[in-house]
């Protein structure tokens, strides 16, 4: 539990080193809020509620299109960053520092974000693969079943064969299929990370014995769900900060940026959160 506590407190340890983490966050919506208004003042003056009217305008939708491609680079870039910081203050947690490091070799912050990124889809796609495989060989068993095609969805064959009930149980049968597979991901993809921050060898997150053996415990567990708890409040200050500009009648622009930056700006702070918190949970032995 200390090392939750600290894990939270870690990103408010140094107010200089927090400010790089959130200008370097939150550029890529600065940079979009900026070339909105500037090139397509039509869009960024309507309120959120006609927006996506305005950006079905043939016009305006390409110069969103236009806007979003250049900066998707800067975007990308500034993530990979964040995600380098965010194993750095791991590797920091791991040893019992729960401070946020200095901000040195941008270009290393760049490679470990995208070896990071890379271990992540190493484990991610093929657990969406074979969900979706599952997931498709129920539907084509009920559909046979239900007498239709091979690619009646699982609901609707679910619905064929026998109705509403039918369709609960599938409803229940997926979320059995998809929960678990959620659930082995967010114990062991993080662990997965914390082996290779520990190592700085990319191939340490894939020794999977050593992998499972630290992610398959009770207090990794409790751990991840300390942080969905604070992910959850967080999550009702972002709505009680987007029903506070509602009612204060903010114009559409400025709702919506200061929404952007309200979020970018929490999730850096809850990345930092959880990487220490992963490096806290990961030197632990019990």
């Amino acid at each position: 539990m200390a090392g939750f506590l600290s894990s939270v407190k870690e990103p408010f340890t140094d107010w200089r080193r927090l400010g790089v983490l959130l200008l370097i966050s939150l550029f890529p919506v600065v940079l979009v809020s900026a070339l909105q208004v500037a090139f397509v003042p039509e869009y960024a003056g309507a309120s959120s509620y006609d927006r996506a009217g305005v950006a079905e305008v043939p016009d305006i939708g390409l110069k969103l299109d236009l806007i979003e491609l250049v900066a998707a680079p800067v975007s990308i870039l500034a993530n990979l960053v964040v995600m380098g910081y965010c194993l750095k203050c791991a590797k920091g947690a791991m040893s019992g520092k729960f401070i946020l490091p200095e901000w040195r070799s941008f270009g290393r912050l760049v490679w470990d974000g995208l070896r990071s990124l890379v271990v992540i889809l190493a484990y991610l796609v093929p657990l969406v693969v074979f969900v979706f495989g599952v997931l498709v060989l129920v539907g084509t068993v009920l559909g046979v079943i239900a007498g239709g095609s091979f690619s009646m969805g699982i609901l609707a064959a679910a619905d064929a064969v026998w109705g509403f009930s039918g369709r609960v149980a599938a409803v229940l049968v997926i979320a059995a299929i998809i929960l678990p597979a959620v659930a082995v991901f967010l114990l062991f993809c993080p662990m997965a990370l914390m082996a290779f921050a520990e190592h700085d060898r990319f191939g340490a997150a894939f020794r999977l014995r050593e992998v499972f053996g630290r992610a398959f415990r009770w207090v990794v567990a409790g751990y991840l769900l300390l942080l969905f708890g604070y992910f959850v409040l967080v999550g009702i200050g972002f709505a009680l900060f987007v029903a506070l500009l509602f009612f204060a009648g903010i114009p559409g622009n400025a709702e919506l940026f200061a929404e952007s930056v309200f979020s970018g700006a929490a999730g850096a702070v809850l990345s930092v959160t959880a990487y220490a918190a992963y490096g806290a949970v990961y030197r632990r032995r019990a």
